[in-house]
């Protein structure tokens, strides 16, 4: 009871920035990632897995590949259904002496598909189920008001449809697991970042009782949600048991980008109205995949037709709509393996509100980081929204500091020379952290060049702040990468991208300037891995209209305009 704790001005290492123990290992290439590990006698494996969902094998000629030298084996594994909380295809597996032998024989293979119900699967079928499902009667996630009287009432109303493709998580390290079955135990190694979800898994898989069975974790070249899956390891374990030696399955760049699981796109119908310059409505009609629903078939039923994951992410906006709508049609029958992607929904959510928000501010001719603060001034302090993690708390009052803060710290009233401009946008992420950024775009002969991003971040008390700027740094990155010219496209049943030539990510040389300010808090210590991506969609196309007023409504960017650094 006497114990006075140590003040803050005292901290030797709390908010000190401190680099990485291993970071030198990194940068020199001697870091050993899973993709780098090795047992004694391991062989290695490659597999040439269903091209579309659902899809079979009738028949395989193996010849080709067995008379080469290092080839062991071929043979089959059986994929799981899409339901299960893990899905893995079915495949034809190589195993070799070496990576490159394997990947060389399975040029090799001679297979017969059935690709079942899903081959007619396409980019035009996905739209139009999202069409289908605004044009019904979508499940309401949030009510207030009468909207229908405040668009009757309205001087003007703003009505628009705003989409987002499907992204592929794409980190530098592909998937890899090496696996060791014996008789009654075996051992993995992987880049997992979800150990409890994978040992699950193998129990279920192989019969084994947990005690037997030993998870190694390497380090992971990124994950970004991808390696919250464990379809990898489970694959490993298959062809270790096969093939009784310890095994590495690699996947190549290409199988990454093809075979992997994916962020859902969607569609966003939204209606706004304005009246002597204050937003008295906003409607919003979701339609989208559910990720919860895809891994759990009964999840919609136990929450009442919600998902819960895509309804907060658009409730954690602290802006006070008096009349509002909120509904999302849930596409449940899309053939398509889905997880979360950095950021989860709030991706999404920032994108559609903060651009509409700012739609919003221009149809009222008000500044918009004023229009921000308008939706923020004379209302309780704290917005509360109720999650499945519990009870949230959203800061008007520091989201408007913060505004402030941006409008001073980005110059924002002073005005840019000819094709250029400035957006901005703010989040909340479930982890409790706060970030606005503001984007300088140049915009001229239909090319976009995006100048510099400035974040603006508190995320309470900052243990290392070093860190707090590289994970920003890096959200940021990941986010331009996803909006400027990468999407999955689906044709018949297939993903049409290959790899990072046409789902590319940001180069040193595209990058624009990157500026971060951590604003001091007393809060406690909050995340910031998933913060920054969030807000920089919409930043840098709230920046591209007031550079031309050309307003973006769907991604990527390379869809309108040529994409410079």
């Amino acid at each position: 009871e006497d114990v006075q704790p140590v003040d803050a001005s005292e901290y030797r290492y709390l908010g000190k920035s401190r680099q990485l123990d291993h970071l030198t290992e990194i940068l020199d290439g001697s870091y050993q990632y899973g993709i780098d590990h090795k047992q004694e006698n391991m062989l290695y494996a490659s597999l040439e897995r269903a091209p579309v969902v659902g899809g079979r094998i009738v028949a395989f000629d193996a010849e080709a590949a067995l008379s080469m030298s290092g080839v062991v084996d071929v043979f089959t594994i059986d994929g799981s259904g899409l339901a299960e909380t893990n899905f893995w295809r079915d495949a034809v597996v190589v195993v070799a002496t070496s990576h490159w032998i394997a990947q060389q024989a399975r040029k090799e293979l001679q297979i017969t598909w059935n690709h079942g119900l899903h081959a007619s699967l396409s980019n035009s079928t996905i739209a139009h189920l999202a069409e289908q499902g605004l044009a019904g009667e979508p499940k309401i996630f949030e009510k207030a008001g009468d909207t229908e009287m405040a668009f009757e009432e309205a001087d003007m109303v703003l009505e628009e449809v705003y989409e987002t493709p499907y992204w592929s998580h794409s980190p530098l390290e592909p998937m890899n697991a090496i696996a060791d079955v014996r008789q009654k135990e075996c051992t993995i190694w992987a880049p997992c970042h979800d150990q409890s979800r994978l040992l699950d898994a193998l129990v279920k898989v192989s019969g084994f009782n947990a005690e037997d069975i030993r998870i190694c974790t390497t380090p992971m070249g990124g994950s970004f949600g991808r390696r919250l899956l464990v379809d990898y390891g489970i694959e490993a374990f298959l062809i270790s048991r096969k093939v009784r030696q310890p095994v590495q399955m690699l996947n190549t760049r290409i199988d990454e980008t093809k075979m992997g699981y994916y962020m859902p796109g969607g569609h966003y119908k939204l209606k706004g109205s304005i009246k002597n310059g204050q937003v008295t409505a906003l409607e919003l009609a979701v339609a989208h995949p559910s990720i919860w629903a895809f891994s759990d078939p009964t999840y919609l039923e136990n929450h009442g037709g919600i998902d819960t994951a895509i309804s907060h992410d658009f409730l954690r906006f602290p802006y006070h709509f008096p009349n509002r709508n909120y509904a999302h049609a849930i596409l449940q029958d899309l053939p398509v393996p889905i997880s979360w992607w950095r950021g989860t929904f709030g991706n999404t959510a920032s994108f559609v509100l903060e651009s509409a928000v700012d739609e919003l501010a221009h149809m009222a001719e008000t500044d918009p980081i004023e229009f921000r603060l308008k939706l923020l001034q004379g209302h309780n302090q704290f917005h509360y929204v109720e999650t499945r993690f519990g009870e949230e708390q959203i800061d008007r009052h520091l989201y408007i500091r913060m505004l402030e803060r941006a409008r001073e710290w980005s110059r924002w009233h002073v005005p840019l020379s000819r094709n250029r401009g400035r957006g901005i946008a703010t989040t909340f992420t479930f982890f409790e952290s706060y970030a606005i950024v503001v984007a300088t775009v140049r915009v001229a002969r239909k090319k976009v060049h995006i100048e510099r991003i400035q974040c603006l971040v508190e995320c309470g008390f900052v243990v290392n702040p070093i860190m707090v700027e590289a994970q920003i740094e890096g959200a940021i990155v990941f986010a331009l990468s996803a909006m400027k010219k990468s999407a999955i496209h689906f044709e018949n049943g297939r993903v049409q991208e290959n790899s990072f030539i046409d789902y590319p990510i940001e180069t040193y040389k595209e990058c624009p300037e990157i500026d971060i300010e951590i604003m001091p808090s007393l809060r406690p210590s909050c995340g910031v891995g998933e913060l920054a991506n969030a807000p920089t969609f919409a930043a840098v196309t709230n920046a591209i209209f007031d550079a031309c007023g050309i307003r973006i409504r769907s991604l990527p960017l390379s869809e309108h305009f040529v994409v410079e650094g």
